[in-house]
């Protein structure tokens, strides 16, 4: 029972890195798609985001992707409750 549950986390949390990994380059694609569109004026706070902003927001997922692999090794990083709920 206990290596059943193991297995469906660790198959959990790396379909959800895998999907992290997608949306990032989804992301990507969109940005290069939208890129050819320019404000001719860009008022201040207008949502607009700067290449370190963007950076920041890369290095997130990156981090996000890695914790959820490196969970998905421990066994006891969601306690009971959540293999109660998943099984």
């Amino acid at each position: 029972m206990l290596f059943e549950v193991t297995e469906l986390k660790s198959s959990l949390v790396e379909q959800n890195a895998a999907a992290a990994k997608a949306l990032e380059q989804q992301s990507h694609a969109m940005d290069e798609r939208v890129s050819f569109f320019r404000l001719e004026s860009r008022p201040k706070g207008a949502g607009a985001r700067t290449k370190k902003e963007v950076a920041k927001h890369e290095q997130a997922g990156r981090v996000q992707a890695a914790l959820a692999t490196a969970m998905g090794d421990d066994p006891e990083w969601d306690g009971p409750e959540a293999i109660a709920a998943v099984g």
